[in-house]
């Protein structure tokens, strides 16, 4: 399977002007970084704005301007006094982003999940509580159930998006018992088919997406608004990008165009996605892997 990079998405309470931003991520202000009562030390900070000038991008015939801030910096413990203890390698990707020519919310994805509140609060200067917060695109059991349902039914055209298949699946059963299938067959395999029938909770989906203009993107989504997103997998018109353009389009694509997409889609299906409708299509699932034990049967 190809390689993820788990990323989250963060809107800017403070600033309606991305220039301030990409000022404010640039200061070489390195000690307040580190104030008495912090945990962690920070040193060897090393800062960088990608291009010179700022690149425009057209998604769903919006447009928005952006940049790239490249953030690394060294980590250890602040109470550690050892010289020999181990000291961790910070490095940050960051797309800064705000809809061209409006005064807007400025947005940061950002290549981390745990700690990237932290380090853009403290890259921005901000010491108020509240003046970073989450814009993550939250994806429930229902909707991952309901993605299952299409690519299953061979429903898998929305509108401008195909969600060409199911690669991975994660969930947790009614024992609490976690269950995870991957895989390019994934919904092909008896155990995953047996596994939907039983689960009471699907945590995350492994999908293959992709449109006229870009034929393949693999995006891990889970339940706790983190993407992964697969830029090996990708195909499409961004192959041609310089590395950092083409990672950073594919996350503003992934963010402002696919999964809005996908969740907007499930919201005009809602009201056909009642009890009845589910019970329909474990009915079908169930059919469908008796029919696939049966044959197996016979092959032994």
């Amino acid at each position: 399977m190809a390689n993820f990079v788990g990323t989250t998405r963060w809107k800017d309470t403070e600033l309606k002007n991305i220039q301030e931003a990409f000022n404010n991520l640039l200061i070489d202000d390195d000690e307040f970084f580190n104030t008495d009562s912090s945990k962690i030390v920070y040193s060897d900070f090393r800062r960088k704005k990608i291009f010179e000038e700022d690149k425009i991008i057209s998604l769903r015939d919006v447009s928005y301007l952006y940049n790239i801030f490249y953030f690394r910096a060294s980590a250890k413990e602040a109470n550690d006094v050892n010289p020999y203890s181990p000291v961790q390698e910070l490095k940050y990707f960051i797309v800064v982003y705000q809809q061209n020519g409006v005064e807007d919310d400025v947005n940061y994805i950002i290549d981390s999940n745990s700690e990237s509140l932290t380090i853009l609060r403290k890259l921005l200067r901000y010491t108020k509580k509240g003046t970073v917060v989450e814009n993550k695109i939250y994806l429930n059991s229902d909707i991952f159930l309901w993605i299952i349902k299409k690519v299953f039914s061979e429903e898998n055209s929305l509108g401008s998006i195909d969600i060409n298949s199911v690669i991975g699946v994660r969930g947790e059963t009614g024992g609490e018992n976690t269950v995870l299938a991957q895989g390019n067959t994934v919904l092909n395999l008896v155990s995953t088919l047996a596994f939907i029938l039983e689960t009471n909770l699907l945590k995350q989906l492994v999908l293959r997406v992709g449109n006229t203009d870009h034929e393949i993107l693999e995006l891990r989504l889970n339940d706790r608004g983190v993407v992964a997103i697969s830029e090996q997998s990708y195909s499409g018109s961004f192959d041609d990008y310089e590395k950092a353009e083409k990672r950073a389009s594919i996350f503003l694509l992934s963010y402002l165009n696919l999964l809005p997409l996908i969740r907007q889609s499930y919201y005009l299906q809602e009201d056909e996605w009642l009890e009845e409708q589910k019970k329909d299509f474990f009915e079908k699932v169930q059919t469908d892997l008796i029919d696939r034990l049966a044959s197996r049967t016979k092959e032994i």
